[in-house]
């Protein structure tokens, strides 16, 4: 096993050093903030440091520094130190701390129109900058804007790289008709549940430490991951098949307080606005070389990898449908329908 984790390190601080290189251009303007005091923002997260979002965090610290000269500093705190990613919006949302990025899900509860980002399949057969423009422009990020503001929140942006949460399995998917029955270990989300029981499958939710333990003694017989998580965890070891269903978007939002965002002198809300912006841009843009370097890893590695046609995620998508059902309950029709008609708005505009 322990190769398999020392490989995933060498590609991911490959690609770490890769987007941190063009941090040297980024271009100091003192003068512009040489009256203003000097500000420090508290920027804790869940992720480990070799992951794409500490990464991004990282990266906006070291940009929003070059850009004031050092008069607005960031100080990053990853790998849950302050608590898990909902006990981290909670101190957001009450002030104690000041910006964070986690994965989307972990705002459910404090804003119910995102659970529309965890409807399976909603993103699975749009490219990056389909989905980088429905989010971070026009009309859909002006609605989730208001839901965030309205919970206490400001949304700084959305980062992703249109890579997906994968199937692996001991079991041949060739079709959707091949999940039902399936033991699958899932998310401790009752939306992805509800959603792998619309599929027919008997979700499982397992902690990622005691995974690889369930899969070898065939606790259960799949679970669901990216590919770079598949591979560091050495899934390959007890899984025969990689299956590409890219149910779910794998997708982080940068978030600060909405009172300590709108109390910050404009210029330095507007140099974090452009760290955040290159910095989620240029992770973006890294996260699909490094899901095609970990894909390829785990075919060398003796997993055989199942694809799927538009065919079949109709079917998918259609099996589904008692999740949508269950989330349209949850976050409103308004935004789901609103995602779904941007989505398709922009896809056809290229």
């Amino acid at each position: 096993m322990k190769h398999g984790k020392m490989f995933y390190l060498s590609m991911i601080l490959a690609t770490a050093a890769t987007v941190l290189a063009s941090f040297s251009t980024a271009t100091a303007n003192p003068t512009k903030y040489m009256k203003l005091k000097p500000m420090t923002l508290l920027y804790p997260h869940t992720s480990p440091k070799t992951e794409a979002n500490a990464l991004m965090a990282d990266l906006i610290k070291k940009y929003a520094e070059a850009e004031t000269g050092g008069k607005l500093t960031i100080e990053v705190m990853p790998a849950a130190q302050l608590g898990t990613a909902q006990e981290t919006a909670q101190q957001l949302q009450d002030g104690s701390v000041n910006i964070s990025s986690e994965q989307v899900y972990s705002m459910v509860d404090f804003i119910p129109e995102v659970s529309a980002f965890d409807m399976l399949f909603m993103f699975s057969t749009y490219d990056k900058d389909t989905i980088d423009k429905t989010l971070n422009s026009g009309p859909m990020n002006k609605f989730l804007q208001e839901k965030y503001n309205r919970a206490g929140f400001q949304l700084l942006g959305y980062m992703q790289g249109a890579t997906f949460r994968e199937t692996t399995s001991n079991r041949k998917l060739n079709s959707p008709a091949d999940f039902k029955g399936m033991k699958i270990r899932t998310l401790p989300s009752n939306n992805f549940v509800v959603g792998w029981k619309a599929m027919g499958t008997a979700p499982t939710p397992i902690t990622i430490g005691e995974l690889y333990l369930a899969l070898q003694q065939k606790l259960v017989e799949a679970q669901e991951n990216p590919y770079d998580i598949v591979l560091s965890n050495n899934f390959n070891e007890v899984q025969k098949y990689l299956c590409a269903t890219h149910h779910n978007l794998y997708i982080m939002h940068i978030v600060m307080n909405k009172k300590f965002y709108d109390s910050m002198p404009k210029e330095y809300r507007e140099a974090l606005e452009l760290a955040v912006k290159k910095a989620r841009t240029e992770i973006g843009d890294s996260m699909p070389r490094l899901a095609e370097k970990s894909k390829v890893e785990l075919l060398k590695r003796g997993m055989t990898l199942i694809e799927y046609d538009n065919k079949d995620f109709e079917q998918f998508h259609s099996s589904v449908k008692p999740q949508w059902d269950s989330i349209r309950k949850i976050a409103g029709n308004q935004v789901v329908d609103m995602m779904v008609k941007e989505l398709n708005a922009n896809s056809k505009k290229k």
